[in-house]
């Protein structure tokens, strides 16, 4: 049996975008909390995680979040 399963989200953002206007469900933490929920009602308990942000270029940004669950006992 599986103990750790693990998640990759990521989101791209251009700064075309910066300027505008956001909703929170634009932002990565809406993501990263639908698959800690969706983890959790599978038996799985958010481990650990690592949140990266990394220029892509002089307009372009992404960020990724790494995520290790655990089985719960």
């Amino acid at each position: 049996m599986t103990e750790f399963i693990v998640a990759e989200i990521s989101k791209n953002w251009t700064l075309e975008n910066a300027g505008g206007e956001f909703t929170p469900d634009d932002f990565i933490r809406a993501k990263f909390e639908e698959v800690i929920e969706f983890n959790r009602r599978r038996g799985y308990l958010l481990y650990t995680f690592q949140f990266h942000r990394l220029m892509t270029s002089p307009t372009n940004l992404n960020e990724t979040i790494i995520a290790v669950f655990g089985k719960a006992e």
